[in-house]
């Protein structure tokens, strides 16, 4: 009779790797899951940040009138998109203090849509039918600090190289060079980190070593997944742009207004899309690292 010697380090039955994808399979899943639940993701993300720009456009109304409407384009939904904007801004003390408010409070509510889209893409990729949007925006909102915390981070980490190699263009464009590819795979190496304080629930630093250690060896995998997902949603975003725009020019029989409705409302839609990549990214490369755990057991 055979002894039965028990589990083995881990489950090795046929859902061990399914949630290992390939470069296309990444972006495939991405977009199944962002047409599966699109109202919602249009809730999360897209009539969210809606909503904070017209709050955000009616505080520079209220303060400047039409003229201080500039700002718009200088306030950052990330810290790099801050530090640069304010690096170009031209302030006044007022407006200057203005600025930071905003940036501030943007900052906070993009960190929490951001961390909400990414939870409930998670759930949904996990448990279909399990995610629900009041319990992620509750638990983005817990974790606010932490999604902040590891961008400001990371920009720390890419604003200098980024700087450096930019003062480096003329003088040494060989080192400028490195040093731009140095950048790209660092912030390629710290990538998955939001989907990791979402996911596992870590804070800032142990999210980005996290990160680092799960993308150990995958960058091209990572970098050749993003950049596809990136020119599939310009793709996605132009044909909606171009769709609705030929409806609304219809009705408003003025190009300008058309293109500008058409390029919000399809930005609503789309905006999501980034978010949902990072769950499937990091779902992906967790599945590897299990893989390999129990390939070194088999």
């Amino acid at each position: 009779m055979e002894i039965d010697s028990g589990p083995g380090p881990y489950d090795s039955g046929p859902s061990k790797y399914s949630k290992e994808l390939t470069v296309t399979g990444l972006v495939s899943e991405t977009v199944r899951l962002w047409t599966r639940k699109l109202p919602q993701y249009v809730v999360i993300v897209g009539i969210t940040g809606l909503l904070f720009s017209i709050l955000q456009i009616a505080i520079l109304l209220s303060l400047y009138g039409v003229g201080g409407l500039y700002l718009i384009d200088y306030i950052g939904t990330t810290p790099i998109d801050t530090i640069f904007n304010f690096l170009l801004l031209p302030f006044t003390n007022e407006i200057l203090m203005t600025f930071l408010v905003l940036s501030i409070l943007s900052l906070i509510i993009y960190s929490i849509i951001g961390g909400a889209a990414i939870d409930y893409a998670f759930d949904d990729y996990e448990n279909p039918g399990s995610a629900n949007i009041g319990d992620s925006f509750s638990y983005a909102l817990g974790r606010a600090v932490h999604l902040i915390g590891v961008q400001f981070i990371q920009s720390i980490i890419i604003i200098p190289l980024g700087l450096v190699a930019l003062l480096l263009l003329f003088a040494n464009p060989f080192i400028s060079i490195a040093l731009i590819f140095l950048l790209l795979y660092v912030a390629v190496r710290l990538g998955v980190a939001v989907a990791i304080v979402i996911t596992e629930e870590k804070s800032a630093i142990p999210a980005l070593n996290r990160s680092w250690q799960i993308t150990g060896g995958l960058f091209v995998h990572v970098f050749a997944g993003q950049l596809l997902m990136g020119i599939i949603a310009i793709i996605i975003n132009l044909i909606l742009a171009v769709i609705i725009g030929m409806v609304v020019v219809v009705i408003v029989f003025d190009l300008d207004i058309a293109v500008a409705i058409g390029t919000i409302i399809a930005s609503i839609f789309v905006g999501s899309l980034s978010y949902i990549f990072q769950a499937v990214l990091y779902k992906d490369l967790e599945s590897r690292g299990i893989s390999h755990d129990v390939d070194m057991w088999q």
